[in-house]
Parts: C-alpha cells; sequence; structure tokens
C-alpha cells in the first residue's frame, strides 16, 4: 500500500514505524512508555480507516477508557459478553459486528484479563472462518495497570490458568497465534527533561536506582505539599474523604449538582460523579476537551461562581479567562452493522456506532485527590502521588503523570519494597524487543480463506461445539475440579491453524 507522506507530518520516528504497519493492515501491538503518544497513533489511524470508509470495531475492557476512543464501546457490550469469568468452553454464538468489521481495535489491553481477551479472540477466529482475514490491534502498556481481579474470581482464574496471578493477556495462547507485530515506542513526547524520563524508564522497570532522584521531590506530611496539586492515591474512599473534607471548609454557599441518565448506562459508563457539591473557591478538573479548545480532559482549575446549571472556572492554564461550563452528554455507544447502498446499487454491510444510552453530568471532578487508576492517560502540571500503592505499575502510573518535574511532589519518602513491576511483563517486553529487533515478516493473507481450508476449520469448529454440549457452565462458587480440567479438553486456539495456509 502507498503512504503519502503527508499522512506521516507530525509522527515521531517510532510513531511513523507504527502507523505504517497499521497501515498496511499488519495485527500490531501497539506500546510505549506513558507519555509516547500511543493514543495519538491509534487516533490519526482511525481516522484514516474512517476516511477510507473501512469497516471497524473499536473496544476497550472498561467504559472510561471506552469514552476515550473515538467511536469506542465497551467489550462487554459491543459483544455482549456477560460480567464474571468467561467460561472457555461456552459456545460462542456470532457476533455480526467481528464477522463485517475488516479492523478491530482493542485499547487498555493490559486491563483487559485473559479469559475475556481469549473469549474475544475465539470470536475473532470464529469470524475469520466466514469472512476472512481480520486486522487486530492492541493498544496499551502492560508496565501500568494490570487487570481487575475479584478474589472470587482470582480463585476461579488460578484454576483455569495457573501460575498467571495477574490475569496477563499476552499469557494467552492466542497472542502468538495471532503473531501481533510489536511497535514499542520509545521517545516520550509528554514530559522533556532527559533526568526526569530517564528515572521514569527505571521506575518503570522496577529499578530502585531511581528512588533517591525522586525522593528529592518527596514531603514528610501532606500538609506541606503544594496546595493547589492533584494528590493521587491508590483508593477511592482516601480520594473520596479527601475532596469531600476540602470542600467542606471552604465557606461559599455550596450547589450540588445531580446527574441523569438515560437508555443502558452501567456503572462503569459514568464518567463522572453521580452527584458533585462545588463552590466558589473549590479546586476542580474537566472530564471532557472543549470544543474551542480552552481546557482539555485533565485541565485543573479554581472555581469563581456556580449557579443552579453552570459553573464557572478558572483553569491554571488561563486564569484569568474564566470559563462557564454546563451540563455534558456523554453518549454510550455500540458497535452494530447497518445495511448501505454503493454507489453501484448493491446493498452492503457496514459497522456503526448505535447510541444505547446517555449520561449528563457537569463535566467536572473535585480535583483535591484522584485515584490513579481514574489518572492514566492524563497530563498534570502539578499532582502529589501517594507511594503507598498497592498492583504493580500503580507507583509509575503515579509518577509519570506530571509534565514537568518541579510540579511533582511525592508523599510520603519512596521505600523500596513500592515500587512493584511484575517479572512477566519485564519478560515479556524482552521477548516483544528481540522480535522486534529481529524484525517481522506478516505474509500478505487472501481476504477470503479457499473453500477447502474454510470446510477443514469448519469441521474443528464442530468438533469443539459438540464437546462444548458436555461441559458445565462455570459456577460462581470454586469447585474441587472444574469441568475443563479435564484431560481431555479440546482445545481453543484455531489461529495456528491459519498460519498452516
Amino acid at each position: 500500500m502507498v503512504i503519502d507522506e503527508t499522512e506521516l507530518e507530525g509522527l515521531t520516528e517510532d510513531q511513523r514505524d507504527a502507523y505504517i504497519a497499521l497501515k498496511e493492515g499488519r495485527n500490531v501491538f501497539l506500546s510505549g512508555n506513558a507519555g509516547t503518544g500511543k493514543s495519538y497513533v491509534l487516533n490519526r489511524f482511525i481516522d484514516d480507516l474512517e476516511a477510507r470508509s473501512v469497516p471497524y470495531t473499536a473496544m476497550a475492557p472498561t467504559g472510561i477508557a471506552a469514552l476515550n476512543m473515538h467511536n469506542g464501546s465497551t467489550i462487554h457490550r459491543t459483544l455482549q459478553v456477560s460480567a464474571g469469568v468467561c467460561n472457555p468452553f461456552e459456545k460462542i454464538r456470532p457476533r455480526k459486528v467481528l464477522t463485517v468489521a475488516e479492523v478491530i481495535i482493542i485499547d487498555e489491553i493490559s486491563m483487559c484479563r485473559i479469559d475475556l481477551f481469549d473469549y474475544v479472540m475465539r470470536m475473532i477466529s470464529d469470524a475469520q472462518v466466514s469472512s476472512g482475514r481480520k486486522q487486530v490491534v492492541l493498544v496499551g502498556d502492560f508496565f501500568q495497570l494490570p487487570p481487575v481481579i475479584t478474589e472470587d474470581d482470582r480463585a476461579i482464574l488460578m484454576k483455569l490458568y495457573p501460575g498467571n496471578f495477574e490475569g496477563w493477556a499476552f499469557e494467552s495462547d492466542y497472542w502468538d497465534g495471532f503473531d501481533f507485530e510489536p511497535h514499542i515506542l520509545k521517545k516520550v513526547v509528554r514530559q522533556d527533561d532527559p533526568e526526569y524520563i530517564g528515572n521514569l524508564n527505571l521506575a518503570r522497570n522496577g529499578d530502585e536506582s531511581c528512588i533517591p532522584y525522586f525522593n528529592e521531590h518527596s514531603v514528610s506530611d501532606r500538609k506541606y505539599a503544594p496546595k493547589d496539586a492533584l494528590f493521587l492515591c491508590s483508593n477511592n474512599r482516601l480520594a473520596s474523604n479527601i475532596n469531600t473534607e476540602s470542600v467542606s471548609e471552604l465557606s461559599g454557599k455550596k450547589y450540588t449538582y445531580q446527574a441523569s441518565a438515560t437508555g443502558k448506562v452501567n456503572k462503569g459508563d459514568r464518567a463522572a460523579d453521580d452527584k458533585i457539591t462545588l463552590c466558589a473557591g473549590a479546586r476542580v478538573m474537566s472530564l471532557v476537551n472543549d470544543p474551542e479548545g480552552k481546557y482539555v480532559n485533565g485541565s485543573q482549575g479554581t472555581v469563581v461562581k456556580c449557579t443552579k446549571t453552570s459553573v464557572t472556572v478558572a483553569f491554571d492554564a488561563n486564569p484569568d479567562e474564566p470559563v462557564k461550563i454546563e451540563a455534558h452528554t456523554w453518549k454510550i455507544l455500540k458497535s452494530v452493522v447497518e445495511e448501505f447502498v454503493d454507489p453501484k446499487g448493491k446493498t452492503k454491510n457496514k459497522v456503526t456506532s448505535d447510541t444505547v444510552g446517555e449520561f449528563t453530568q457537569i463535566p467536572l471532578k473535585l480535583a483535591y485527590a484522584i485515584t490513579i487508576h481514574k489518572s492514566q492517560g492524563l497530563t498534570f502540571d502539578r499532582c502529589t502521588v501517594h507511594t503507598k500503592t498497592f498492583a504493580a505499575g500503580q507507583l509509575y502510573v503515579g509518577l509519570s503523570r506530571c509534565s514537568n518535574i518541579e510540579g511533582l511532589t511525592i508523599f510520603p519518602k519512596m521505600e523500596k519494597n513500592r515500587l512493584h513491576a511484575s517479572r512477566e511483563v519485564i519478560d515479556f517486553y524482552a521477548r516483544m524487543e528481540k522480535k522486534a529487533s529481529e524484525g517481522t515478516v506478516q505474509l500478505e493473507c487472501p481476504q477470503r480463506f479457499s473453500e477447502q481450508v474454510k470446510a477443514y476449520i469448519a469441521d474443528l469448529l464442530e468438533k469443539e461445539k459438540a464437546a462444548e454440549k458436555q461441559a458445565a457452565p462455570v459456577n460462581s462458587a470454586v469447585e474441587e475440579a472444574l469441568p475443563w480440567e479435564r484431560e481431555d479438553a479440546p482445545g481453543r486456539d484455531y489461529q495456528s491453524t491459519w498460519n498452516q495456509f
């Protein structure tokens, strides 16, 4: 495919390589350090798909991540996947959206649990049998936040995937089966301080030699941190308490804004709090981008005026020009298939987005404290990071949110045992780096299987379906021997069959 040089303008060298691979239709794993522009490259690619009218579907494992994507939806909503652990022997029902889509995108792949990843890749494999090869694009950084796993789910998952305690998707057989070409972005564009960037790289890999550098920016008590700095912590309860206490100390008249929802809006789809209490002097953060460019998602400022229907904010970047902010409506989308008539009069299918629900609220969040999970993907001029974190990658995410080291404060001093980096993730990226350095060749596959190959794989699928009828569903309680622990349990990976042809 010929790529116009103008398409590559504004991209760093490694971003250009990734974009070319995406444009050429390869299966790509797009990753890299925080602030290297993964989302920027992805959005450029999605814009190109739309310009060429290529049918695609864009998904993410969480509602917030889906809202941050262009035309994004959650995996569960798009593919009608039930909550809880995905049964590897559950009968796969055809998903027309995967049959019609030529490109399938999953963002924030690090938060996609292995059982869900397996389930989705089974669906994609099934769709390839009937409608030909799909380009699959995975985006995310496994050094950042891992999948969320409840203790009940973990007990089941450890039976299904022994040794995969964090539920990493890259340990799935499908990862190798689809032969994802790794593009690990290196050049950080969020920060421009080489020393800061270098120490963030050390923190990303769990290298404790970065601790003295960050401890130079520590305070012994949170009260000594800058008053206008957002406090990043590990749990919702602490963040909520800090926000509530901080607003209660202000003397201005309080206004409470209640959200409204219509249609199918799940808890994870709510980009803002159901209820937010504000007054003049309150520190807030924007949850959306301003069409006029006066503020972006993550911009912080101070409330200067409240009315029953609006909030006026003086954002830190331009405090002399306060902005009036009214309620914003987030559309909850689901990828669907729609028929259309092409210029030649032929009826065809295309993937489009259908609004299944709407959530309306003042697009602001109290900005005294926020969880590190909710800060992922955002950039702040000033923040204070609570170093008592728990999950692998959590502290690194917090440390990398600030645009400059002068705006970063940590509390308390960083201890060696707080800098977690998963050994599995380190080893995985070492393999990906080796694969990238050696270069990969992906043969251009036909858009449709030959009839002989399709018949062969269809026969395998029928055998699996016959075996499924004998398998019991996942129980909420963990049994001594789960049904798929049988020694004669059928395999699930038909992508390897694809690779033989």
